[in-house]
């Protein structure tokens, strides 16, 4: 299960994209929000998203943020 962390400044983004597997991302601190062609969504410290296989999303920190990621194959 591949894992990630790091601190990303305010205003970090990450393109549009998808991934074979499902991702949960955290903010252990900051926040971020997920967005996709259905809505976006926001994610305070201490809560999680999480997109399905093959969904296209992307992502922006708010505040420096520390993000915690973890994959899934479902």
């Amino acid at each position: 299960m591949p894992r990630a962390a790091a601190w990303l400044p305010h205003g970090y983004h990450l393109d549009a994209h998808s991934h074979t597997h499902g991702q949960l991302v955290y903010a252990a601190a900051g926040a971020f929000t997920t967005t996709t062609e259905r809505g976006t969504w926001i994610a305070p410290a201490n809560r999680v998203t999480w997109t399905p296989p093959g969904f296209d999303h992307s992502h922006r920190f708010h505040g420096r943020t520390d993000a915690r990621r973890t994959s899934s194959p479902r």
